[in-house]
């Protein structure tokens, strides 16, 4: 019978421990080169198979958060709240709350925003970076005004000078919101009860205008004609009655449809400049920049 010591019993115990963390360490760096590359789902891949080796707190949130970005690159949002778990580091906090945002779990956010800001752990520029991203809550609702009156008191709260100067340009991009091309609504219903089609056309809708003019002209013509026949004939207007009606109808849709173009392009127009703002100051690429997440690019 084989007996075997107590100390071979332990340095095999510790080989395999080292060995498990030299594959976890791999995995770590080779999902690192596979983000880089772009290559967003092999990366996430090699950072889950790190995960399950044992190792120490700080870097298994630093792979919980490279996974959850990896996630996020690929616009899983949802998907992203559920993989970025836990409360110990500012990063999986960071990025969860922006997965958040993205994928409409505004509450849940805010919430993660909260624990940032009381954390203890967490440093002064990483509750700043917090605050800024909290405040596209009003960007991606179209509050602008709520949004100016935020980062206006944020720049003068803060003593981050990086916040400071993030908030100044936030604030001066917004200031074009009032810029921002409008259609007036009125005026469209009026062109449009003048000549059917051309409110559509004056709110950018060309293919609404072109329906309203023909099926208007079609009706309100035959409408015409038919009554002059009926004239002629000595009928009663029955037929061109009925014409008549449906021609009302189209005539009188025509005239709502410009003022709902109108509505739909100022509705475009202004998600359109929050959708740029956005992009602009809080794309991942400036989440991740600020996130905490560094990259091993070689072995």
């Amino acid at each position: 019978m084989i007996r075997i010591s107590p100390l071979s019993i332990s340095l095999i115990i510790f080989i395999s421990t080292a060995a498990q963390g030299l594959l976890a360490q791999d995995s770590a760096i080779s999902g690192d080169i596979f983000y880089v590359r772009g290559d967003y789902v092999l990366a996430r891949l090699e950072y889950e198979r790190a995960l399950l080796s044992p190792m120490s707190e700080e870097k298994e949130d630093m792979l919980i958060a490279k996974s959850g970005l990896s996630l996020l690159r690929t616009d899983k949002f949802r998907e992203s709240v559920l993989s970025l778990r836990g409360d110990r580091s500012f990063s999986v906090m960071y990025l969860r709350m922006y997965a958040s945002f993205r994928a409409g779990y505004v509450e849940r956010a805010l919430i993660d925003q909260g624990k940032i800001l009381d954390s203890a752990a967490t440093q002064s520029s990483q509750k700043g970076r917090a605050k800024l991203l909290g405040g596209s809550v009003y960007l991606d609702s179209g509050d602008f005004p709520e949004a100016e009156r935020y980062y206006t008191q944020l720049q003068k709260d803060t003593e981050d000078e990086i916040v400071q100067r993030l908030c100044g340009s936030v604030l001066t991009s917004m200031s074009a919101y009032t810029e921002i091309s409008r259609k007036n609504q009125i005026l469209a219903g009026f062109f449009s009860a003048v000549l059917p089609g051309s409110g559509q056309l004056y709110a950018g809708h060309t293919a609404d205008a072109l329906s309203a003019f023909f099926f208007n002209s079609m009706f309100i013509g035959s409408a015409s004609v038919i009554y002059n026949l009926e004239n002629r004939a000595g009928r009663s207007h029955t037929a061109s009655g009925i014409f008549g009606f449906v021609a009302l109808i189209f005539y009188l849709s025509n005239i709502t449809g410009a003022i709902a173009a109108a509505s739909q392009t100022n509705v475009y127009n202004e998600r359109k400049f929050q959708s740029e703002i956005r992009e602009k100051f809080f794309n991942l690429d400036y989440v991740q920049d600020t996130s905490g997440i560094s990259f091993i690019t070689s072995y």
